[in-house]
């Protein structure tokens, strides 16, 4: 259950897209969210985490077995995920696991080297300028329905997981207050993600960053999605013009999008994109 600080701050919608496991922090459903014209996004077909790399046997029983998860995206380097210990979740062979390497290094953005500062939205922008290849592979695996449900993981679950999400809500139809709305959230599991991340080796260096780094502020993510629309035109234009055919959009979204259902939030649905 998320601590109860934090519960005042969250729809009860939100509450119920959160899937408690054990060892993993910072997983949910990406279900349920306004989609424009109609309809919400579907529950069990796209799910966001934190990295599940030290997953109890009870944690991959439920993403695996109840949850019926199908596919797992990595979006971790390999010299992150190289150094995953050998445990039920690795060893289990009954999900498939699709490893998509974000480009650059997220070490030298965290630490300042590449000269952005703390300006996450620039982050955000540096992800999706190198990101035609990951974004686009990853956009075509969640329209497949053969890879669904699907679960994407990065690290923490908020940045490189966040960036792909965005794109691919938005693509759906999902309004930017949502999907900013959503990126929030990781903000309740943080401090249990960031301890988690700094008890393993190569991410002992995390202890040291600035909190703003930690960050999951929502005006972030609205400023990141103003720009992928002023720039772009939006997450539909950016995947069509990097290569996603039409008919694997129209998949994508009969994937993701139950259109028999409305959002519990009239307000939330209107806003436009």
């Amino acid at each position: 259950m998320i601590d109860g600080h934090d519960q005042g701050n969250t729809d009860a919608a939100d509450l119920g897209r959160w899937v408690d496991c054990v060892e993993i922090d910072n997983v949910r459903d990406l279900g349920g969210l306004p989609v424009q014209g109609g309809g919400v996004t579907r529950f069990g077909a796209l799910y966001r985490s934190s990295t599940p790399e030290e997953a109890s046997t009870a944690d991959t029983d439920l993403i695996i077995r109840r949850l019926g998860v199908q596919t797992v995206v990595d979006l971790r380097r390999p010299d992150e995920s190289d150094r995953d210990i050998a445990g039920p979740w690795q060893t289990s062979s009954a999900v498939r696991r699709i490893s998509l390497h974000v480009a650059g290094s997220e070490r030298s953005v965290l630490t300042g080297s590449d000269g952005l500062g703390f300006d996450m939205v620039a982050v955000y922008e540096q992800f999706l300028a190198t990101g035609h290849g990951w974004l686009l592979a990853a956009a075509r695996i969640a329209a497949e329905a053969a890879h669904r449900p699907m679960l994407v993981h990065c690290a923490a679950g908020k940045d490189r997981t966040g960036v792909l999400v965005a794109v691919l809500l938005d693509a759906v139809g999902v309004p930017i207050s949502s999907i900013a709305r959503d990126y929030a959230l990781t903000a309740q599991r943080m401090d249990r993600v960031r301890a988690r991340l700094t008890r393993l080796g190569y991410y002992r260096h995390m202890r040291a960053l600035d909190d703003r780094w930690f960050r999951a502020d929502p005006k972030t993510m609205e400023a990141f999605l103003g720009i992928l629309h002023d720039e772009h035109g939006g997450g539909t234009s950016w995947l069509r013009a990097h290569g996603l055919s039409r008919r694997e959009l129209v998949e994508l979204r009969a994937g993701l999008v139950d259109a028999s259902h409305h959002a519990s939030t009239e307000a939330d649905s209107s806003v436009p994109q």
